[in-house]
């Protein structure tokens, strides 16, 4: 083979060669594309909490739930998100300490309802209540901050008074002006869980009643069916948990604190709604 043959059978297979490395460069990534892409995540769907002063928190048993960040109550608590946690097995709300004063819990519903069969169910509480703390399961219109009207509440609660009762069935009425229905009961649990039931039927009858057992079968009833007839709520509501204490001051801003020492917060393990037949 010639000289220049050969030379020009070499340049032939280097431009070969340098094709095939400008073609690999191309394909190789650069340094922020390096491994694989991450999945493109759904985005989270918007819920709309009952107002301005209400933030989604979790969503639990099926529901949305929002809680409420402020002061508020006729017994005047500050109550903050940062008491309640939601998981898919249970929601716990209870007490905290914020610049040294007690604070309080409350979660509602994103979504209100008319009418139903409503249960909660709770682990506790004993008849160890702190006698300043209240525990409320309720249904309650919470947009229109219907303050001690157009109600349905379970309210754990002594009231300051250890000997007395330690549970209400209140059915606050329809209209500001109307009056409202209760009863007082002395709850002896035998069991750590407990589920409590609320049959409404708007603007007709509320029926409540309280159980230890999960299904909530004859056999375990505690408390006979309770039935109110008078000024019962008539429009939607939410379904609402809450742990405060009595003794605040809304003309002053006085919080209120426990009369014993930390008590411990109180799980939901159930929360649910059933439609009328």
């Amino acid at each position: 083979m010639s000289t220049t043959s050969f030379r020009r059978m070499r340049q032939a297979v280097a431009c070969a060669l340098c094709s095939i490395a400008i073609a690999a460069c191309g394909d190789t990534p650069t340094s922020s594309d390096v491994g694989p892409r991450p999945p493109r995540l759904a985005s989270k769907p918007a819920i709309n909490c009952p107002t301005s002063a209400w933030s989604y928190v979790g969503r639990f048993d099926g529901i949305d739930w929002c809680g409420f960040e402020g002061g508020s109550g006729p017994q005047w608590n500050l109550y903050k998100r940062s008491n309640i946690q939601v998981t898919s097995r249970s929601i716990t709300l209870g007490l905290g300490v914020y610049r040294s004063e007690w604070t309080a819990s409350l979660l509602c519903s994103a979504s209100t309802y008319a009418g139903g069969i409503f249960e909660f169910r709770v682990n506790g509480p004993g008849t160890d209540l702190d006698p300043n703390l209240v525990l409320a399961m309720y249904l309650d219109d919470i947009a229109g901050q219907t303050y001690d009207y157009h109600e349905i509440d379970f309210e754990f609660a002594t009231w300051g008074n250890v000997g007395g009762s330690n549970l209400q069935y209140v059915v606050w009425p329809d209209r500001s002006n109307g009056s409202k229905s209760s009863l007082p009961l002395r709850w002896r649990p035998n069991s750590a869980e407990s589920t409590h039931r609320i049959t409404w039927r708007p603007g007709k009858s509320a029926e409540l009643t309280s159980f230890t057992s999960r299904t909530a079968d004859r056999a375990h009833q505690l408390t006979n069916p309770w039935t109110a007839t008078r000024s019962v709520p008539s429009k939607p509501m939410n379904i609402c948990l809450s742990v405060w204490l009595i003794g605040g001051n809304p003309k002053t801003k006085k919080l209120p604190h426990p009369y014993w020492s930390s008590p411990a917060p109180f799980t939901v393990t159930g929360v649910s709604r059933t439609a009328l037949k």
